[in-house]
């Protein structure tokens, strides 16, 4: 009888503990920011002398290079050619280009990182992200 009521007061005791909570679960932590800007975390508005240069079309681009000059000019290459040319500018967010060859095409939420450029088509809504490159080539003719 002993061992029976020990049991009893093993198993009251065991369900006078049940009613606590369980200890709270730590939530992962954030993910760390892309120390290159390639992403979204690390990337903020673009300033006019962000841009300025040559980017690889990584996605989301009909060219291969773009090349932005301080005048606000831009040329386009595709194999290493001049695909088109025209102006650009930073309007309410948007990076804007205008060019006779393919009229005004807009990368709205246009971010801007040391290594990157990243937005949205605004007429494919396709992501569209540029790496900085090196030298724009020679325009042929």
């Amino acid at each position: 009888m002993k061992h029976l009521s020990f049991a009893m007061v093993c198993a009251l005791a065991a369900c006078g503990n049940s009613s606590k909570s369980p200890p709270p679960v730590a939530e992962p932590a954030a993910p760390a920011p892309d120390p290159g800007g390639g992403g979204r975390i690390g990337a903020f508005p673009c300033e006019p002398a962000q841009l300025l240069g040559t980017w690889q079309a990584d996605s989301g681009s009909d060219f291969e290079s773009i090349a932005f000059a301080d005048g606000g000019g831009f040329v386009t290459y595709l194999h290493d050619r001049m695909m088109y040319n025209g102006e650009w500018e930073l309007v309410d967010g948007a990076l804007v280009l205008s060019s006779d060859a393919y009229g005004e095409v807009a990368i709205d939420g246009v971010r801007c990182a040391p290594t990157a450029v990243i937005g949205t088509d605004r007429a494919s809504k396709s992501d569209v992200r540029w790496s900085r490159g090196g030298a724009a080539p020679a325009p042929t003719e």
